[in-house]
């Protein structure tokens, strides 16, 4: 009897989780069994000045990359001082934390909710969290229960709906589908504060 409600918090808990696009051929072919996308996201992408790609051929279906670059300010939440770059050459960076903003650079590759079905509601709020996961997993100073936090306020914001059952399952069973494959794909690189401008 207890075995359903925990089968169910693992597959909510991994519906929320990040992958980053870093899949193989054969990840993507199983995880696509496991999640859907809405066909607006698709027809979304193909407007012109849409903040994000849709690269169906970089995973089947599932893949995004971002065509800008994105700042989130939130008081709410201190990242730190820290800049993630490429662990290739010219080690470009993709994204910078200075305390209270987080920018994400043009370039960036996620996969929505990498399980289950990913509304256009779940675009930015998946993203923000699937990057700051992203930076966590290769040692950035951050913590997972404001990162968890934050993406519970972008699914308000964005409308993108997140109960209380599936938020509990993200809090206990995130970390453990932060995926082990994404080592090694970021440089963090810690920095320091700016002093303010007179």
């Amino acid at each position: 009897m207890m075995r359903q409600p925990f089968a169910f918090l693992l597959l909510a808990a991994a519906s929320l989780m990040c992958s980053n696009c870093a899949l193989t051929a054969a990840s993507a072919t199983e995880t696509q069994n496991s999640k859907t996308m809405d066909p607006a996201i698709a027809a979304e992408a193909q407007k012109k000045g849409c903040w994000y790609e849709y690269l169906p051929e970089k995973a089947p279906g599932f893949c995004l990359r971002t065509r800008v670059t994105l700042t989130w300010e939130d008081p709410q939440v201190n990242v730190g001082y820290w800049q993630g770059l490429s662990p290739y050459p010219p080690h470009h960076v993709i994204m910078e934390a200075k305390g209270n903003t987080f920018i994400l650079h043009a370039g960036y590759e996620w996969d929505g909710n990498s399980v289950g079905h990913t509304e256009l509601a779940h675009l930015m709020p998946s993203l923000r969290h699937d990057a700051l996961y992203h930076a966590l997993k290769e040692g950035a100073p951050l913590d997972r229960a404001q990162i968890d936090a934050a993406y519970k306020r972008d699914c308000e914001k964005y409308g993108a709906g997140l109960d209380n059952l599936t938020y509990g399952a993200l809090r206990l069973f995130g970390g453990a589908f932060n995926d082990a494959g994404m080592h090694g794909t970021l440089i963090i690189k810690k920095t320091e504060p700016q002093p303010a401008k007179p």
